[in-house]
Protein backbone atom coordinates (compact mmCIF):
# COMPACT_ATOMS: atom_id res chain seq x y z
CA UNK A 1 0.00 0.00 0.00
CA UNK A 2 1.29 3.45 -0.89
CA UNK A 3 1.44 6.44 1.47
CA UNK A 4 -1.18 8.38 -0.49
CA UNK A 5 -3.63 5.46 -0.48
CA UNK A 6 -3.29 5.01 3.27
CA UNK A 7 -3.78 8.74 3.86
CA UNK A 8 -6.95 8.69 1.74
CA UNK A 9 -8.35 5.71 3.66
CA UNK A 10 -7.69 7.20 7.10
CA UNK A 11 -9.03 10.62 6.06
CA UNK A 12 -12.18 9.00 4.68
CA UNK A 13 -12.76 7.46 8.11
CA UNK A 14 -11.97 10.67 9.99
CA UNK A 15 -14.09 12.87 7.73
CA UNK A 16 -17.22 10.73 7.61
CA UNK A 17 -20.40 12.12 9.16
CA UNK A 18 -21.24 8.64 10.46
CA UNK A 19 -18.79 8.96 13.38
CA UNK A 20 -19.14 11.46 16.18
CA UNK A 21 -16.25 13.65 17.33
CA UNK A 22 -15.50 11.40 20.29
CA UNK A 23 -14.99 8.38 18.02
CA UNK A 24 -12.84 10.42 15.61
CA UNK A 25 -10.65 11.61 18.49
CA UNK A 26 -10.31 8.03 19.72
CA UNK A 27 -9.14 6.94 16.25
CA UNK A 28 -6.64 9.82 16.00
CA UNK A 29 -5.32 9.05 19.49
CA UNK A 30 -4.93 5.37 18.59
CA UNK A 31 -2.97 6.29 15.46
CA UNK A 32 -0.67 8.57 17.46
CA UNK A 33 -0.24 6.00 20.25
CA UNK A 34 0.67 3.32 17.73
CA UNK A 35 3.18 5.62 16.04
CA UNK A 36 4.70 6.55 19.42
CA UNK A 37 5.06 2.89 20.37
CA UNK A 38 6.75 2.12 17.06
CA UNK A 39 9.00 5.20 17.36
CA UNK A 40 10.26 4.17 20.80
CA UNK A 41 11.11 0.60 19.80
CA UNK A 42 13.30 1.11 16.77
CA UNK A 43 15.42 -1.45 14.98
CA UNK A 44 16.67 -0.99 11.43
CA UNK A 45 13.55 -2.46 9.80
CA UNK A 46 11.22 -0.42 12.04
CA UNK A 47 13.19 2.75 11.28
CA UNK A 48 12.73 2.19 7.56
CA UNK A 49 9.00 1.54 8.02
CA UNK A 50 8.68 4.72 10.08
CA UNK A 51 10.49 6.88 7.54
CA UNK A 52 8.72 5.51 4.47
CA UNK A 53 5.18 4.99 5.74
CA UNK A 54 4.34 5.78 9.35
CA UNK A 55 5.74 9.30 9.67
CA UNK A 56 4.47 10.55 6.28
CA UNK A 57 0.97 9.21 6.98
CA UNK A 58 0.67 10.18 10.66
CA UNK A 59 2.22 13.63 10.22
CA UNK A 60 0.12 14.48 7.18
CA UNK A 61 -3.13 13.35 8.78
CA UNK A 62 -2.51 15.09 12.10
CA UNK A 63 -1.34 18.33 10.45
CA UNK A 64 -4.22 18.56 7.97
CA UNK A 65 -6.76 17.70 10.69
CA UNK A 66 -5.26 20.30 13.05
CA UNK A 67 -5.33 22.87 10.26
CA UNK A 68 -9.05 22.25 9.78
CA UNK A 69 -9.72 22.38 13.52
CA UNK A 70 -7.79 25.65 13.84
CA UNK A 71 -9.77 27.13 10.95
CA UNK A 72 -13.06 26.14 12.65
CA UNK A 73 -11.83 27.74 15.88
CA UNK A 74 -10.85 30.91 13.98
CA UNK A 75 -14.35 31.11 12.52
CA UNK A 76 -15.98 30.58 15.93
CA UNK A 77 -13.76 33.26 17.49
CA UNK A 78 -14.59 35.65 14.64
CA UNK A 79 -18.31 35.11 15.26
CA UNK A 80 -17.72 36.04 18.92
CA UNK A 81 -15.92 39.26 17.86
CA UNK A 82 -12.63 37.93 19.27
CA UNK A 83 -10.65 39.14 16.28
CA UNK A 84 -7.12 38.96 17.72
CA UNK A 85 -7.69 35.37 18.81
CA UNK A 86 -9.27 34.49 15.47
CA UNK A 87 -6.23 35.81 13.60
CA UNK A 88 -4.00 33.68 15.83
CA UNK A 89 -5.95 30.52 14.93
CA UNK A 90 -6.03 31.55 11.24
CA UNK A 91 -2.25 31.70 11.22
CA UNK A 92 -1.89 28.35 12.96
CA UNK A 93 -4.31 26.81 10.48
CA UNK A 94 -2.00 28.01 7.72
CA UNK A 95 1.10 26.77 9.55
CA UNK A 96 -0.35 23.28 10.01
CA UNK A 97 -1.55 23.26 6.39
CA UNK A 98 1.99 24.15 5.33
CA UNK A 99 3.45 21.36 7.46
CA UNK A 100 1.05 18.89 5.78
CA UNK A 101 2.15 20.15 2.37
CA UNK A 102 5.83 19.91 3.33
CA UNK A 103 5.29 16.37 4.61
CA UNK A 104 3.69 15.39 1.31
CA UNK A 105 6.77 16.77 -0.47
CA UNK A 106 9.20 14.97 1.89
CA UNK A 107 10.49 18.34 3.07
CA UNK A 108 9.59 18.09 6.75
CA UNK A 109 12.29 17.08 9.22
CA UNK A 110 12.37 13.69 10.89
CA UNK A 111 10.78 13.14 14.27
CA UNK A 112 12.95 13.90 17.27
CA UNK A 113 14.30 10.90 19.21
CA UNK A 114 11.67 9.64 21.68
CA UNK A 115 9.04 12.18 20.53
CA UNK A 116 6.68 12.52 17.59
CA UNK A 117 7.77 16.12 17.12
CA UNK A 118 9.22 17.84 14.08
CA UNK A 119 11.46 20.69 15.16
CA UNK A 120 10.99 23.41 12.56
CA UNK A 121 10.84 27.10 13.37
CA UNK A 122 8.25 29.41 11.84
CA UNK A 123 11.08 30.99 9.85
CA UNK A 124 12.25 27.59 8.54
CA UNK A 125 8.70 26.73 7.50
CA UNK A 126 8.36 30.04 5.66
CA UNK A 127 11.68 29.44 3.86
CA UNK A 128 10.47 26.03 2.76
CA UNK A 129 7.22 27.56 1.50
CA UNK A 130 9.31 30.05 -0.47
CA UNK A 131 11.22 27.12 -1.96
CA UNK A 132 7.94 25.47 -3.01
CA UNK A 133 6.96 28.72 -4.73
CA UNK A 134 10.33 28.87 -6.52
CA UNK A 135 9.84 25.28 -7.70
CA UNK A 136 6.35 26.05 -9.02
CA UNK A 137 4.58 23.75 -6.57
CA UNK A 138 2.38 26.51 -5.12
CA UNK A 139 1.61 30.06 -6.24
CA UNK A 140 3.34 33.19 -4.97
CA UNK A 141 0.00 34.53 -3.74
CA UNK A 142 -0.05 31.77 -1.09
CA UNK A 143 3.37 32.82 0.20
CA UNK A 144 2.15 36.42 0.30
CA UNK A 145 -0.98 35.32 2.18
CA UNK A 146 1.08 33.30 4.65
CA UNK A 147 3.34 36.28 5.35
CA UNK A 148 0.37 38.64 5.66
CA UNK A 149 -1.44 36.46 8.21
CA UNK A 150 1.81 35.74 10.06
CA UNK A 151 2.37 39.49 10.44
CA UNK A 152 -1.21 40.07 11.60
CA UNK A 153 -0.80 37.23 14.11
CA UNK A 154 2.35 38.89 15.41
CA UNK A 155 0.45 42.16 15.88
CA UNK A 156 -2.52 40.40 17.48
CA UNK A 157 -0.37 38.39 19.89
CA UNK A 158 2.45 40.74 20.83
CA UNK A 159 1.31 44.33 20.37
CA UNK A 160 -1.19 46.41 22.24
CA UNK A 161 -3.39 46.58 19.20
CA UNK A 162 -6.79 45.42 18.16
CA UNK A 163 -7.34 43.65 14.90
CA UNK A 164 -10.53 44.94 13.33
CA UNK A 165 -13.30 42.88 11.77
CA UNK A 166 -12.17 43.53 8.18
CA UNK A 167 -8.57 42.46 8.88
CA UNK A 168 -9.80 39.39 10.72
CA UNK A 169 -12.16 38.39 7.92
CA UNK A 170 -9.32 38.82 5.42
CA UNK A 171 -7.08 36.52 7.49
CA UNK A 172 -9.87 33.94 7.73
CA UNK A 173 -10.34 34.02 3.97
CA UNK A 174 -6.61 33.65 3.34
CA UNK A 175 -6.38 30.73 5.80
CA UNK A 176 -9.38 29.01 4.20
CA UNK A 177 -7.92 29.45 0.70
CA UNK A 178 -4.53 28.20 1.88
CA UNK A 179 -5.99 25.04 3.41
CA UNK A 180 -8.12 24.41 0.32
CA UNK A 181 -5.07 24.75 -1.93
CA UNK A 182 -2.99 22.38 0.20
CA UNK A 183 -5.79 19.81 0.08
CA UNK A 184 -6.08 20.26 -3.69
CA UNK A 185 -2.35 19.75 -4.12
CA UNK A 186 -2.05 16.79 -1.79
CA UNK A 187 -5.18 14.67 -2.29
Amino acid sequence: MQVQELIEIVLAVLETDELDMKDKEMIKNSIVNGAESLHKNMDLQTMQLEQTLVKPVVNYIMEIQTAGDDLKAAQALYEQNLYNQSVNRSYYSMMHSLKALLESENMLSDWEPNALNVKESHKQLERKLSSLVSNGKIGLDYLDSFRFVKQKRWIADYNIAKIDEIECKDCLKKANNFLSEVKRLTY
